[in-house]
């Protein structure tokens, strides 16, 4: 069985060809080699089983309508799938339960979702599914929104800095070149400079060149890539809405933003910036986990003052 990065699992809502998980996943397969699996989650509806007068063997025909279920996948992805290999399951059980197992039977590199679309009340949220399955998996997770670019694509990512960003920076480069390769059109991290509610201790020109020059640091320290990343930041705002701003006005293809663990339980949390990240880009975002910080990167905890003088032209 492949595992690691040769291998894709992608939850599929819809049984056809349109499903953009399954189109995301098939492209991404065709595109590295990887083994793709394609899973479609059912569950029985819960007062079916329940109603007065229901068959007491209702449950059992819905958990034998999976081979039906399955072969209707294998058709979906057929046209589309090219020279990839395949594996196509239709899983009985909660959705998100059932990719988390299969992802850790599969050792999926790369786990692909959809996000449920809003009409015109937003762009997109997560949907209940996309989110259980964020927290759930130990797999960097792609959330689809859109089709991927056919060109190299422009990839954002983001750091507060820390030791733990750093090897979410690794991590997520690593995965956009096993899966995408290592051609991009242009790479960018983004540290936003913020204070929330409370004044800045510097102006906003001095604030921003100090946490350039930390980034350009951040950044120097990190494994040589083919394709440089460039230093970015902002100032203005809170930490999310900058974030989808500058993935906006900079044209990303993909956003990349890290998860956290709750200390004392194994169990994921998005956190409020990754969380609010992801449902607002517009653009496709990959959530990588969290990992042990990367050797070689030790974050000042202020502002250090040469960076100070010479912001300031002293």
């Amino acid at each position: 069985m492949s595992t690691g990065r040769t291998t894709i699992l992608a939850g599929v809502s819809e049984l056809g060809a349109y499903d953009l998980s399954l189109r995301t996943a098939l492209e991404l397969g065709r595109h590295s080699g990887a083994t793709v699996h394609l899973v479609h989650a059912f569950e029985m509806p819960p007062l079916m089983g329940a109603a007065p007068g229901a068959d007491p063997g209702y449950a059992g025909q819905w958990v034998r309508l999976g081979p039906e279920l399955q072969a209707g996948l294998e058709e979906a992805a057929r046209p589309l799938r090219g020279d990839a290999p395949v594996v196509c399951h239709a899983i009985a059980g909660p959705a998100a339960a059932v990719i988390r197992g299969l992802a850790d039977e599969t050792g999926a590199g790369l786990v692909v979702v959809g996000a449920a679309h809003a009409g015109r009340m937003r762009q997109a949220f997560l949907g209940i599914t996309a989110q259980r399955v964020l927290r759930a998996v130990h797999a960097p997770v792609l959330v689809v929104r859109r089709p991927l670019r056919g060109a190299p694509p422009r990839v954002l990512l983001t750091t507060d800095l820390s030791p733990l960003s750093a090897a979410v920076h690794e991590r997520g480069l690593d995965t956009v070149e096993a899966f995408l390769g290592p051609e991009l059109e242009a790479a960018r991290s983004l540290v936003v400079a913020a204070f929330g509610f409370v004044s800045p201790p510097l102006s906003a020109e001095v604030l921003a060149e100090a946490a350039k020059q930390q980034l350009s640091g951040f950044l120097a320290a990190r494994r040589h890539r083919p394709r440089q990343v460039e230093p970015a930041v902002r100032t203005d705002g809170a930490p999310a809405a900058e974030i989808v701003d500058e993935a906006a006005e900079w044209r990303a293809d993909l956003l990349v933003v890290g998860t956290r663990a709750r200390h004392g339980i194994g169990r994921m949390l998005l956190g409020s910036t990754a969380e609010a990240c992801m449902r607002d880009a517009p653009c496709n975002v990959l959530a990588i986990p969290p990992v042990r910080p990367a050797a070689g990167w030790a974050p000042h905890q202020t502002v250090p003052a040469e960076a100070v003088a010479m912001a300031a032209g002293a």
